[in-house]
């Protein structure tokens, strides 16, 4: 490739997808050496995500790599979100081994392994939401009241009560109208 050309260009479609990858690498090896430095790695990151955008399988592959030393670092949060949206897109590919790699992972850093992730949308994951909070979340985006959630999944009141504050902790809203939409 000649200096100044763009890579698009330059190269055919797996070459390209090579090109990123090896870009994305760099970052997140810059990363790590920053987070270990205690430096922030924003900018890094960010790198990253930005040569990863396009092939969503070596983005979970590379993050759940480094998520152990992302979560060491003052940025626990990000790492578990990385790591359960992992498992959902490995669980959802059929990539069961990979998965489990994921899940091991999840247990090693001390998070919470989810006993399943089949029936949670992946932008509800990240946040660690279980697949009932999401069958809850649904009837409240839809509109329903407690009551209403209650009865219609034969459980108590304060049962739902439970589970949307769960998911107002999880997600960080302060109203059950800021949750997120299933």
């Amino acid at each position: 490739m000649v200096e100044g050309e763009d890579p698009s260009e330059a190269f055919d479609r797996a070459d390209l997808t090579g090109h990123h990858l090896n870009w994305a690498a760099r970052a997140l090896g810059t990363a790590i050496g920053q987070l270990r430095a205690g430096q922030p790695a924003d900018t890094a990151l960010a790198e990253a995500d930005h040569h990863l955008r396009n092939t969503p399988f070596w983005a979970h592959l590379l993050r759940t790599v480094i998520a152990p030393a992302v979560y060491r670092s003052a940025m626990r949060s990000a790492a578990e979100g990385w790591l359960r949206e992992a498992d959902a897109f490995f669980g959802a590919a059929g990539e069961r081994p990979l998965q489990h790699h994921v899940r091991q992972t999840l247990a090693a850093i001390g998070a919470k392994v989810p006993r399943t992730t089949a029936s949670v949308p992946a932008h509800l994951v990240r946040f660690g939401i279980t697949a009932r909070e999401a069958e809850i979340l649904q009837l409240v985006n839809a509109g329903l009241t407690n009551n209403d959630i209650a009865e219609q999944l034969f459980i108590s009141n304060r049962t739902v009560e439970t589970h949307i504050s769960s998911m107002l902790a999880k997600t960080g809203a302060e109203r059950r109208d800021q949750l997120p939409s299933t």
